[in-house]
């Protein structure tokens, strides 16, 4: 690992902790932590003509040391899989997909969900229950 990479890890990490305190001060979903790190990282990669693969360089160690990270998290949702299911329609409107491939079918499943539950809803306000 080249000494840059090191370095945009420390910045990346530095960043992301002053920008949980200005969050922390004054909550908007405009200084949501990951996003307003994120913009601040590629203003500072655009200035200084350092491109995304060099900076990736160490951005890959910290996708490894967050991956224990993601599956530790399987245990809290277990815990909140009903509150989960019930708050389902936002989640799922509010989480763009990972990948390119899977847009299409996210727009299908959302679609298709909204609609039941729009006509789910409609019936319900008319009287028309199953």
């Amino acid at each position: 690992m080249h000494w840059t990479s090191l370095i945009f890890i420390v910045i990346t990490v530095l960043l992301f902790i002053a920008m949980r305190k200005i969050y922390e001060r004054w909550r908007s979903a405009f200084l949501i932590p990951v996003l307003t790190t994120t913009l601040f990282m590629a203003v500072i990669l655009l200035l200084t003509h350092i491109p995304y693969e060099k900076y990736m360089e160490g951005g890959k160690w910290i996708e490894e040391l967050l991956g224990p990270g993601v599956v530790a998290l399987a245990y809290p949702l277990y815990l909140y899989r009903e509150s989960l299911m019930r708050h389902l329609l936002p989640i799922i409107v509010g989480v763009p997909p990972k990948s390119h491939q899977l847009k299409f079918v996210d727009l299908l499943l959302k679609a298709s969900l909204t609609k039941s539950i729009l006509r789910r809803e409609w019936e319900d306000s008319r009287g028309l229950k199953d």
